[in-house]
């Protein structure tokens, strides 16, 4: 049995793993953009999709 070789990722830390999920949520909320005629419908469904992503336990509002 021959062991294989383990390619180790260089290291990446919470807040550039952070800075990337933020980067692809706001090209998300570009892509959906469109769906909302108006630009007060768009900050408040970008508002409503940040808030279902927080870590607040209580998601009620």
């Amino acid at each position: 049995m021959k062991a294989e070789l383990l390619d180790i990722l260089p290291e990446v830390t919470d807040r550039e793993r952070a800075e990337g999920f933020s980067d692809q949520l706001e090209n998300l909320l570009v892509e959906v953009g469109g769906i909302f005629p108006r630009a007060d419908l768009r900050l408040r469904a970008a508002r409503c999709i940040r808030g279902l992503l927080s870590p607040v336990s209580r998601k009620n509002g």
